[in-house]
């Protein structure tokens, strides 16, 4: 049984919905989401991603199952479909994480620097982050153990001996002061 079968016995039938509508259809607006589980608001559909369908793919995958694209071309169509989500590109029977650019968003408080990256698959433990008064260096290991590097320029200077990270949900969160 391969990776995709096992995650489908672990989830719930409105989950099993969401993961057989998007293997038919290969992408899906928030709206189709939403009306295909009968919830009653996006956020529902947004808890359900977050909380049910990627962390039970996480743990048998070791990847998520499920990806936001702002923009992606449908292969099969040449389309070039914007806001929807998507399963990662097949190969193999599983369904894998495609090779892509990290997610990081960079916020300019009053008196901190705040970096939010994904890290989907990523372990806490894989990760050493090294600041320096006007970048972020983030290192980390995937599952294949290979070494992955990650300089982000900041928007302006900082302490950098004075910084803190929380990783949680596959979410590296840094706060570093300025």
């Amino acid at each position: 049984m391969n990776g995709i079968d096992r995650l489908l016995q672990e989830l719930d039938t409105g989950s099993r919905k969401v993961i057989f509508y998007l293997l038919e259809r290969r992408h899906a607006k928030l709206d189709e989401l939403t009306e295909l589980l009968d919830e009653s608001s996006h956020m529902n559909t947004l808890i359900r991603i977050k909380n049910i369908i990627n962390p039970k793919a996480l743990k048998i995958l070791k990847r998520p199952v499920l990806i936001f694209e702002k923009s992606r071309v449908d292969k099969k169509t040449g389309e070039n479909v914007l806001l929807n989500w998507w399963l990662p590109e097949e190969s193999d029977g599983e369904v894998p994480l495609k090779g892509k650019e990290l997610l990081v968003d960079v916020f300019d408080e009053e008196n901190e620097i705040v970096l939010i990256m994904d890290l989907p698959g990523i372990r806490e433990e894989d990760i050493k982050v090294k600041v320096k008064k006007k970048s972020v260096n983030i290192i980390f290991r995937d599952s294949k153990r290979k070494e992955h590097h990650q300089e982000i320029i900041l928007p302006g200077e900082s302490f950098a001996h004075k910084f803190n990270t929380q990783f949680k949900n596959q979410i590296l969160t840094i706060r570093i002061s300025k």
